[in-house]
């Protein structure tokens, strides 16, 4: 069977926010992990970092043990939904329970 990248991505709701820059933090979470999905959330804000957050059913099974084996839920498909009305933005994809703390 052949896909075409990105796969069809459902994202049960999105946290976007920061200020614009070249480059976007790109994370996903389910429902479990809400909590810490507003907690990067606001780390993003405080030092006005540029994030998409999807709330998502599932994550990939190269993510969580627990995980689906649906390939649209892997952190390939969730960098290319990350901003797709930007130009050739750069992405980074944070892991839910991360924060910022500030510069290196």
């Amino acid at each position: 069977m052949r896909h075409e990248f990105p796969l069809p991505f459902e994202s049960l709701r999105s946290i976007r926010g920061g200020k614009q820059r070249s480059y976007v933090i790109g994370a996903m979470f389910t429902a479990a992990y809400a909590h810490k999905a507003e907690r990067l959330a606001a780390s993003c804000e405080r030092f006005e970092l540029p994030y998409v957050i999807h709330e998502v059913p599932a994550v990939h099974s190269s993510i969580s043990h627990r995980g689906t084996d649906d390939l649209a839920y892997t952190k390939e498909t969730s960098f290319a939904t990350c901003s797709p009305n930007t130009e050739s933005p750069s992405s980074t994809w944070m892991p839910i329970a991360s924060s910022y703390r500030g510069p290196i």
